[in-house]
């Protein structure tokens, strides 16, 4: 289940990268119009993005799958490229949309773990490695266009007939704006709505393309257009806001100046570009009834919207800006002021009555005081990193519009008590998993948590002057990296070529004094260990004297491709047995085991 969960979590923050330049296509599409600047030539512009969002799709799946890597988006680029080609030579009538898009960048990425190392014979060793990556993606597209060609119009018929019930009903709109509320706390909604976005309804232009979507037909003209967007002005531009004047006007007057600052921030964020989370999470958790009363009038929203035969649209999410922005499309526009206004006002009324009535802890009415002060980006890094147990702990680091989302290695040495402090608004961990919502400056503090993650010192704690490790009868030595196995390995020295950026400590033991800057001499206790590394530049992240554990970053790695050696020193006596493999995984597999 918690696999599941990073792995929704992982598709939505990947699929935020290409919509973020959808409000820039926005721009030059309605000022290229005619009542603007009326310059064809930049109206094309826009529209050259929306084109192709499935290819702006699979680029942006494949760098959030494969951690950045630019390979894997070039085999996405390649793999969409060849799986249209074929497709529309087999059947031109099929049509996948984003969809499309989406599953090549995961078969892209997908394609990158497993063969970004792979070696070729000398003669095709030009191919070897992450050249190979972008030509069995091109395989990959053929085989799947081959298959969706026969598969996907019974999926398509499926699709279409949920897409032609949520178009032509009046609950359409509102399971659009309700279930994108209810996944809010858990960071899904980003996977929930692409559908309604992107594929549900079709509108034929002029020219004769076929337009598929909510957001795509909008903005191609489409005048039934519009209606699940249009949900969201209501909640975003009036009911958030108004909730947030009703959580001040609730707060202890001795608190009431530091959450105006507050709350004013949150409502002028949500009225102006749409983004709420900095005001939801202010009672997301200290006040579930709150939220389910949210949730509620989101449904509510899309009803009086459909039934008023309201259509708006937006490039980034449902704000004012988007509101003058797309303007021009829509239909029954002004009727959003009256919708809005009223829904604002009950906002307020439940909000106000609740948080009285029950007692409800939202900001401002908490027992534990504020901070003195409010850190900048650069401290709320520092102490964020610390407080998760420092950067030998983080195991990947990611933010999207306004959530930071961070994987740690070891839950026990995340310091929860003293999360709170750091002036997140709202905090989530599932397992290894933390979401920390810091509104629009989650960007920049990723930024430098990333630097600090690379350059700043652990504060470690002193250990006993001289740790006395217990001899071992038998000890197992772990790969402290993930790659192939090199050819001339011996018995007791064991050649890795890797990709990896760390390397991990194969045993338990105590660092001891080395004289080289790319090396480091381990005591186990019965035996000791060298861990050299060759054809790459590393940096150690551990000091002589230290005690470290078995799968613990022990040297970083700079280099694209390293060769890490790891050698039995001060065995004599004692059995090497190597373990027989051609590619290991670090921290996992075993290599070599002493015995005796």
């Amino acid at each position: 289940m918690k696999n599941m969960f990073q792995y929704l979590q992982q598709i939505g923050r990947s699929l935020m990268l290409p919509v973020s330049v959808l409000p820039a296509a926005g721009l030059l599409l309605r000022f290229g119009e005619k009542d603007l600047l009326n310059m064809p030539a930049v109206r094309e512009a826009g529209m050259a993005v929306f084109a192709n969002l499935p290819l702006l799709f699979a680029v942006g799946v494949a760098i959030g799958f494969s951690e950045g890597q630019a390979v894997a988006a070039l085999a996405a680029v390649v793999g969409h490229l060849i799986f249209l080609a074929v497709l529309k030579s087999v059947n031109p009538a099929v049509d996948m949309g984003v969809f499309s898009g989406i599953a090549m960048g995961l078969i892209a990425a997908v394609l990158y773990r497993r063969f970004h190392r792979i070696r070729l014979p000398q003669v095709l060793g030009f191919f070897a490695g992450k050249r190979f990556v972008p030509i069995v993606t091109a395989v990959a597209g053929v085989v799947m266009a081959l298959l969706l060609q026969v598969v996907w119009p019974f999926m398509q018929a499926g699709i279409d007939t949920v897409g032609h019930w949520a178009v032509n009903s009046s609950a359409g709109p509102a399971l659009f704006a309700a279930g994108k509320r209810l996944l809010i706390p858990i960071g899904l909604h980003h996977v929930y709505y692409p559908a309604f976005l992107y594929e549900f309804g079709h509108f034929v232009t002029s020219d004769g393309t076929l337009i598929r979507g909510d957001f795509n037909r909008y903005f191609a003209g489409d005048p039934t257009a519009g209606i699940f967007m249009a949900s969201e002005f209501p909640i975003m531009m009036f009911g958030l806001p108004a909730a947030a004047l009703a959580i001040y006007c609730n707060a202890r007057p001795e608190r009431r100046k530091a959450i105006g600052g507050l709350m004013a921030g949150g409502a002028l964020t949500s009225f102006l570009t749409g983004i709420t989370e900095p005001i939801e999470f202010t009672f997301i958790f200290v006040a579930p009834p709150l939220f389910v009363f949210h949730v509620l009038m989101a449904g509510v929203s899309g009803l009086l919207t459909s039934w008023l035969d309201i259509h708006l649209g937006f490039t980034f999410s449902a704000s004012f800006i988007d509101y003058l922005l797309s303007y021009k499309y829509g239909h029954h526009q002004l009727w959003l002021w009256p919708v809005g206004l009223s829904i604002g006002l009950l906002y307020f009324a439940v909000f106000h009555f609740s948080i009285n009535y029950f007692q409800l802890k939202t900001p401002g009415r908490e027992e534990e005081p504020l901070p003195e002060q409010e850190l900048d980006v650069q401290q709320t890094a520092r102490r964020l990193l610390r407080t998760l147990g420092g950067k030998n702990n983080i195991a990947a680091l990611d933010a999207c519009i306004s959530r930071l989302r961070v994987t740690v290695r070891r839950l026990e040495a995340v310091k929860k008590e003293d999360l709170n402090g750091l002036g997140a608004v709202g905090i989530m961990d599932v397992g290894n998993n933390f979401q920390f919502i810091f509104g629009t400056r989650s960007d920049g503090i990723r930024e430098e948590m990333a630097a600090l993650w690379g350059g700043m010192e652990e504060e470690t704690v002193a250990e006993p002057a001289c740790p006395v490790l217990p001899p071992q009868a038998s000890s197992r030595v772990h790969a402290p990296v993930s790659g192939q196995i090199l050819p001339g390995s011996s018995e007791r020295v064991i050649a890795i070529c890797t990709q990896d950026c760390s390397v991990l400590s194969p045993v338990d033991g105590k660092i001891l004094p080395s004289k080289e800057p790319a090396a480091l001499i381990l005591d186990t206790g019965a035996f000791r260990l060298n861990i050299r590394v060759e054809a790459g530049l590393a940096a150690p992240v551990v000091t002589a004297g230290q005690i470290v554990s078995q799968g613990q970053p022990i040297l970083n790695l700079a280099a694209d491709e390293s060769i890490v050696i790891t050698g039995v020193n001060d065995a004599d006596g004692k059995t090497v047995a190597v373990t027989p493999a051609e590619e290991v995984t670090a921290g996992e597999d075993v290599i070599m085991q002493v015995e005796g």
